[in-house]
């Protein structure tokens, strides 16, 4: 007997990834990748610098943001702590063509990024990255001190 084959179910949810990277070209092939997802709908935003990407984590809800390491002006890492007190729920990916053993460390343990990714990349393994990083449940505690607002803060 044949067994028809089963479609993958489309995700009905559309989730906001921002790609920072100073090199156009990464950030246009990266946004091609996304845009040939099967099973998920992405809003794709760029930015070509770390403080333009600031101000979009700043204005919009981003569910994941995948960073080069090396740019003028600020890291990836020095990028995602500070996404990380606006933020902290969204999933931090840093990818780098430099293999950086000291900035993987700093990576992980400063910014506390969920994934770290070497250029260059396979197209379907950054893909399934980046749906294991969107899909991965993850635990906050919220955080409301005598004054000011609250915050949550991933456990």
């Amino acid at each position: 007997m044949i067994e028809p084959e089963i479609e993958p179910e489309i995700s009905s949810i559309e989730y906001t990834i921002l790609v920072v990277d100073d090199e156009r070209g990464i950030l246009e092939a990266i946004q091609r990748i996304l845009k040939r997802e099967p099973l998920f709908k992405y809003k794709v935003l760029t930015a070509d610098n770390a403080k333009d990407a600031l101000k979009i984590v700043e204005s919009e809800k981003v569910d994941l943001i995948l960073s080069d390491q090396r740019m003028p002006e600020m890291t990836g890492v020095e990028l995602f702590n500070k996404v990380r007190e606006i933020s902290p729920q969204t999933v931090r990916m840093l990818i780098t063509g430099y293999t950086d053993l000291n900035a993987a460390i700093e990576a992980i343990n400063k910014a506390k990024i969920d994934y770290y990714i070497e250029k260059p990349w396979d197209d379907i393994e950054l893909l399934n990255i980046i749906r294991n990083g969107l899909n991965r449940p993850r635990s906050y505690v919220f955080i409301k001190p005598a004054e000011g607002p609250g915050k949550y803060i991933p456990l």
